[in-house]
């Protein structure tokens, strides 16, 4: 056994971080004005009545947390996209989120 081997045990590999998060809103903690029992946010995702979305804030404040628990708990499609892939559609080529995107984007709205 060495550093990299993991027993075929890939959650341990994960950082702890991504191990301790939230995975679904009972054990949310914080944001308690927008996820709280009745408000909008709560009732759109319980209902499966949730349109896009764009989480901005600092480090840590459970941006992805409650971005992952939304694509667990609805129905929609959910793609992931960091600012860095979004600015990479500026290069040639644009970037891998920004190409999942847009292949979405052409099922959904093909004349748009």
């Amino acid at each position: 056994m060495d550093l990299f081997d993991f027993n075929g045990n890939e959650e341990s590999a994960k950082p702890l971080a991504e191990r301790m998060r939230a995975n679904n809103l009972h054990e949310f903690i914080g944001q308690s004005h927008i996820v709280s029992e009745g408000s909008l946010l709560r009732r759109a995702i319980s209902l499966d009545r949730l349109g896009s979305c764009i989480f901005w804030g600092p480090p840590g404040t459970g941006k992805t947390t409650l971005a992952n628990i939304i694509a667990s708990t609805t129905h929609g499609d959910f793609i992931k996209l960091t600012a860095g892939q979004a600015r990479g559609r500026r290069k040639k080529g644009g970037g891998a989120g920004y190409k999942q995107l847009e292949d979405v984007r052409q099922a959904h709205l093909p004349y748009a």
